[in-house]
């Protein structure tokens, strides 16, 4: 069973991505990347499905990141399941305050449309977008 997701457990690491797997071959199916951080390396799940896939979140091996979220324990591998996703032009929100995966990919869109369908540019508009 899969424990309940706590907010107030919610870690925050930093780093630069070392890998990307699309499928996960540790800990639940979807997005995982492999995040080097001071103390380690820490396999982070984005989710899965189009709103997880690497070429929609813009991100790349070598790049930095910030990731907020909780640790879990699948079998004997810890993994970091992430609710914010933070990278040097873009905020992710990836999952609710409850853990449930955001799908938030309206048909046709990209990310400087908003979940109304406005155009917007900008900072602002990423934020609002991904709901903060």
């Amino acid at each position: 069973m899969v424990p309940v997701y706590d907010v107030t457990k919610e870690v925050k690491v930093q780093g630069t991505i070392q890998k990307i797997d699309d499928f996960g071959t540790s800990g639940p199916i979807g997005t995982h990347i492999m995040v080097q951080t001071a103390q380690g390396v820490v396999d982070a799940h984005l989710g899965f499905g189009a709103a997880s896939k690497p070429e929609y979140l813009g991100i790349a091996e070598g790049q930095s990141v910030t990731l907020t979220g909780m640790m879990q324990t699948f079998g004997d591998t810890n993994v970091l399941m992430a609710r914010i996703l933070t990278t040097s032009n873009h905020i992710f929100v990836l999952r609710n305050e409850h853990g449930i995966p955001v799908r938030a990919i309206p048909r046709g869109s990209n990310r400087t449309k908003s979940l109304f369908g406005s155009a917007l540019t900008g900072a602002g508009a990423d934020r609002l977008q991904e709901g903060q």
